[in-house]
């Protein structure tokens, strides 16, 4: 399964550690540009989680077409390859059309190996457009999206346009920590399982 953000900063490893500490998840990050490791984030939320190693690790936190140049890295999408894991989330870099490389996006990657997707979004001004045009992208390129996950605050008039919109269903994570993790995700298993089952 998939988990896209609707831009760079939208909580997409805020959301994978939820789903790995709730259901069990193993994790693969597609394409890791920085030193400062979403992995490394899961492992400490999450104990005894099983990590695949990153499809392409860049060490310039950029655009990986910007950051494999300054990195002198070379590797196209079709040198990326999925880990043989059943139950398996994998996070994607940016945004649906963060490149992937010189010439193709995340979502181009999405399109030759199909699963389900997870789209994670927060409140700002001009999310619902943001939340919108990715949901919108996913479904002309024919995914089934699971749900789009709302992480922060709660506000019931985005949930509701998003829904009427699109018809996709919105479930809800909140911020947690270390101290309220437990409880946090809790609520929020219990709110996804009916979109995870289906």
């Amino acid at each position: 399964m998939y988990i896209c953000g609707i831009h760079t900063d939208a909580g997409k490893t805020h959301l994978c550690v939820a789903l790995c500490k709730a259901f069990n998840y193993s994790y693969f990050k597609i394409v890791q540009a920085g030193c400062n490791k979403d992995s490394d984030i899961l492992r400490r939320f999450v104990k005894n989680v099983k990590v695949h190693k990153e499809g392409i690790f860049l060490n310039t936190p950029a655009s990986p077409h910007i950051a494999k140049k300054l990195d002198n890295i070379e590797y196209s999408i079709n040198d990326l390859i999925l880990p043989n894991d059943d139950k398996m989330i994998i996070e994607l870099a940016g945004g649906l059309f963060c490149p992937i490389d010189d010439n193709l996006t995340m979502i181009d990657f999405m399109k030759k190996h199909k699963r389900k997707v997870i789209l994670a979004a927060r409140n700002y001004l001009g999310m619902i457009n943001h939340t919108i045009l990715s949901i919108k992208a996913l479904q002309d390129n024919g995914f089934d999206i699971v749900c789009v996950v709302m992480i922060g605050e709660i506000d019931t008039r985005l949930d509701e346009f998003i829904y009427n919109y699109t018809g996709v269903n919105i479930a809800h994570l909140e911020y947690f920590d270390e101290f309220n993790i437990d409880e946090k995700i809790q609520e929020f298993k219990n709110e996804i399982e009916k979109y995870l089952r289906s």
